[in-house]
């Protein structure tokens, strides 16, 4: 989409919450990944 990860978070909240605000720094992105294990 094109949208920094700032952008992303700015949008997510405002969707969640009606909330506008301005980020100082962003600390973390946490992406959880559903991991298949696979025994051979």
């Amino acid at each position: 989409m094109g949208e920094t990860a700032e952008d992303v978070v700015l949008r997510e909240v405002f969707e969640k919450t009606g909330v506008h605000y301005k980020i100082d720094h962003l600390a973390v992105i946490h992406k959880n990944f559903l991991m298949k294990i696979l025994e051979l």
